[in-house]
């Protein structure tokens, strides 16, 4: 690759980073349905035409956001469970993850009556893991009846952010 077309890849990666992390932003203070894409172009500094360019609508964007913070999460797992051994070091050394549902609970992000902060990081991880395994082994089953798999992850990783996000109706208790 020439060194303009790797700048402009780089460019476009940065773009797109900049694009999400003023969405985050945004989704962290004001909650998603108060977010414009207009907001989100001023919060990267870029037009809001160049936003669409990136991110067909609203939506997508929604669902990029989330699936940056599934594999930022999926990656946390990875990191903390690498180097035990055992399966239930391996949980026991997810911790990391359930003190960032701590905090999330903490600062409100995270629904209060979730529960057991450590239930919820290992069904998190289980949901996960399956999810990955199932698209890696029957993916093109998956595709012969219509279901890619993008979009069975961005279905999956929507769930997992309804089940956890503030203010839904899902209640852990029964």
């Amino acid at each position: 690759m020439s060194y303009i077309a790797e700048r402009r890849v780089e460019e476009k990666e940065r773009r797109r980073t900049e694009i999400l992390d003023a969405a985050n932003r945004l989704y962290a203070e004001k909650g998603w349905e108060s977010v414009t894409v207009d907001q989100v172009a001023r919060g990267a500094r870029l037009s809001r035409a160049l936003v669409y360019v990136y991110f067909k609508d609203k939506e997508e964007l929604l669902f990029a956001v989330g699936e940056r913070a599934m594999r930022l999460l999926r990656d946390r797992f990875i990191a903390a469970s690498a180097s035990k051994p055992l399966g239930m070091e391996k949980i026991e050394a997810i911790g990391v993850v359930v003190q960032a549902i701590e905090a999330g609970v903490r600062d409100g992000s995270i629904r209060s009556n979730i529960g057991d902060p450590m239930m919820l990081a290992v069904s998190m991880w289980a949901f996960t893991h399956g999810l990955i395994q199932l698209t890696m082994a029957k993916g093109s089953d998956l595709e012969r009846f219509g279901i890619g798999i993008p979009a069975l992850s961005d279905y999956g990783f929507g769930l997992l952010r309804l089940v956890a996000q503030a203010g839904q109706g899902f209640n852990s208790h029964g």
